[in-house]
């Protein structure tokens, strides 16, 4: 799933839940709350869903349970788009004490041996992280974020491990993540590291979310090309004592765009979307900046003419300039 999608999914497992499964009473505040929301009362609308979750815990739902959690998260997300984003801090508060509260629930969970309850909020705090890294993103706090989706990927991962090594039934213990699932949180933590010029770290989680995805679709051509550009992006440790050469990593970097080219080749409607048309063009571009880098300049050349061509038909403007930005690049070489 790309990164639209994978916020669908988030808000669908994080949220989304049907008044009718909640009592008359918890129901009749979260109404009240939603109103006052729409009327930008930040107050009313905080007080009625406070309100709404103490009916519920009177009513016997349990504290984590999906429907009393979703009232807190759905308060937190009215929060972030009330008032212009002005309480965008106050509903990290909230979803962090949610993420507190599930982890620690999750550990409860496993010394009683409540499996598939331990999996429930496990997965809920898991989301948690990458949405509250999503938030911090947002505020430019770049290191909050880093420390939210690492948590989470470091969870998924122990996790994952653990359900292999004990060779666990998930009729018993619960569904974990899919892959499709899965290849999305990778590829959000990947996405940080790339934009924040981590390009060793991003590496090894966009290869993950390629080998999860599904390989016919063009969200893999996205991420092939991702892999493309943060191999051709990194720099060797200073120290000397990695096995890998600049050489190396280019090449390597030339065979997943490559990849990404020949899958682009194979796709075609209804299943192709624009973006394999852009990551076509961006694929293209990166194999010019790749024989750039090597020194190929007749190479390099051919590859940015290439992309383009393919960015003005497809009318591109971003993809134009960069692509003019590449020859211009191109002609200083000697």
């Amino acid at each position: 799933i790309g990164a639209a999608s994978y916020c669908i999914y988030l808000y669908n497992e994080l949220v989304e839940k049907p008044l009718s499964v909640y009592p008359s009473a918890v129901a009749n505040q979260v109404k009240v709350g939603l109103y006052s929301a729409s009327r930008g009362n930040v107050a009313k609308m905080a007080s009625a869903f406070k309100e709404a979750i103490r009916a519920a815990e009177e009513s016997g739902m349990h504290p984590l349970s999906n429907e009393v959690a979703g009232l807190k998260i759905e308060c937190a997300q009215l929060l972030l788009k009330m008032k212009d984003g002005e309480y965008a801090n106050k509903a990290i508060e909230v979803l962090e004490r949610v993420l507190d509260e599930n982890a620690a629930g999750a550990e409860y969970f496993e010394k009683e041996r409540r499996w598939s309850d331990r999996t429930m909020v496990l997965k809920r705090a898991v989301l948690l992280g990458y949405k509250i890294g999503e938030i911090y993103q947002e505020l430019g706090k770049d290191g909050n974020a880093e420390e939210a989706m690492s948590w989470s990927t470091k969870t998924l991962l122990k996790e994952i491990k653990r359900r292999e090594d004990n060779s666990v039934d998930e009729k018993e213990e619960g569904e974990w993540f899919d892959d499709i699932a899965l290849s999305g949180c990778f590829e959000k933590l990947a996405q940080h590291y790339e934009k924040t010029g981590q390009y060793h770290l991003a590496t090894p989680l966009y290869l993950k979310a390629v080998t999860l995805t599904s390989p016919h679709n063009c969200h893999a051509i996205t991420l092939m090309n991702n892999l493309a550009a943060v191999l051709s992006r990194q720099k060797l440790p200073e120290s000397g004592e990695s096995i890998a050469t600049r050489a190396n990593l280019l090449k390597d970097a030339e065979k997943w765009a490559t990849k990404a080219l020949e899958l682009n080749a194979t796709i075609f409607p209804p299943i192709r979307t624009t973006e394999c048309d852009e990551a076509c063009v961006a694929a293209t571009h990166n194999l010019g900046e790749i024989e750039r880098m090597l020194g190929n300049k007749d190479a390099a050349q051919m590859r940015f003419t290439e992309a383009l061509s393919l960015a003005k038909g497809m009318r591109m403007k971003e993809g134009v300039e960069t692509a003019k930005q590449g020859l211009e690049l191109v002609n200083e070489m000697k």
